[in-house]
């Protein structure tokens, strides 16, 4: 296989978005999080191992990090894809100087119909691809809205229950 990749080296294990681990968390809290009380109410508790926000964007907006995964597993394999045929492609060339005949014919029409079928899901696993992690950053915009309301919600409830305290406060006083 001088010259081409090895179709196996395409097939690795599929990471989350590196940006989300490297400061896509550090950027949500600093633009929505930060000035949120109930956003610290949520990492207090969440330290006994139970997040609420999360667990309510899981069950509502689905497993974004998952279908990413999967996304880009879909695009390991059409990449596997293409390497498997161009191995094939540089083999068959390697072969044709040194075999002749209708054997030699025969193996040339085979591979050559191996690597139009198997170029031919290239595309479509492509498109799979793109269509799954466009559903992953719907889910995670999803996600990021119940996020955010459950936060407002949160807050809003904070300051009734102070401004309730504040007003049976004064009467006593």
């Amino acid at each position: 296989m001088t010259g081409t990749t090895d179709p196996t080296a395409t097939l690795v294990t599929p990471e989350v978005e590196v940006w989300w681990e490297q400061g896509g968390k550090l950027v949500d809290f600093a633009l929505g999080n930060a000035y949120s009380v109930t956003s610290y109410l949520n990492l207090i508790i969440s330290l006994t191992g139970w997040n609420p926000i999360e667990e309510a964007q899981k069950s509502l907006g689905g497993d974004w990090e998952g279908l990413l995964k999967a996304a880009k597993a879909v695009e390991n394999l059409a990449s596997f894809n293409t390497a498997y045929s161009d191995a094939i492609d540089e083999a068959m060339k390697n072969i044709d100087s040194s075999w002749r005949g209708n054997a030699a014919t025969s193996a040339d029409s085979y591979f050559s119909k191996l690597t139009a079928a198997i170029d031919g899901q290239v595309e479509p696993l492509s498109l799979i691809s793109n269509t799954i992690a466009s559903f992953a950053w719907e889910a995670f915009g999803i996600a990021q809205a119940i996020q955010a309301l459950l936060l407002e919600l949160g807050d809003l409830v904070i300051k009734w229950v102070l401004t309730q305290a504040a007003v049976e406060s004064r009467i006593v006083v």
